[in-house]
């Protein structure tokens, strides 16, 4: 099973977070295998940069993939201001 978790409010990012955790944890004592990733957009990509006070080396580390909206990654206040992590980029649909 393949799962995309979607965040887009700087205040949900503790929940989102732990349901990621809960849920990789979950998958390894139930052998159970798939993808998830995360979908940032919004003004939850402020937390997607190299000085935010949100970590995401533990996703990375799981093998989560966090994916930042395009649509929000190509505004110029976004390029100008913050340098993001290693991340993927999708297009929004």
């Amino acid at each position: 099973m393949n799962v995309i978790v979607h965040i887009d409010e700087t205040n949900k990012w503790p929940t989102v977070l732990s349901n990621l955790s809960h849920l990789y944890e979950h998958w390894q004592q139930s052998h159970d295998d798939g993808i998830i990733e995360l979908l940032v957009n919004g003004e939850a990509v402020t937390q997607v940069r190299q000085d935010a006070d949100i970590d995401l080396t533990d996703l990375y580390r799981r093998g989560i993939d966090v994916a930042v909206c395009n649509n929000y990654s190509n505004d110029k206040y976004y390029q100008n201001k913050y340098k993001p992590r290693v991340v993927s980029y999708h297009l929004a649909l």
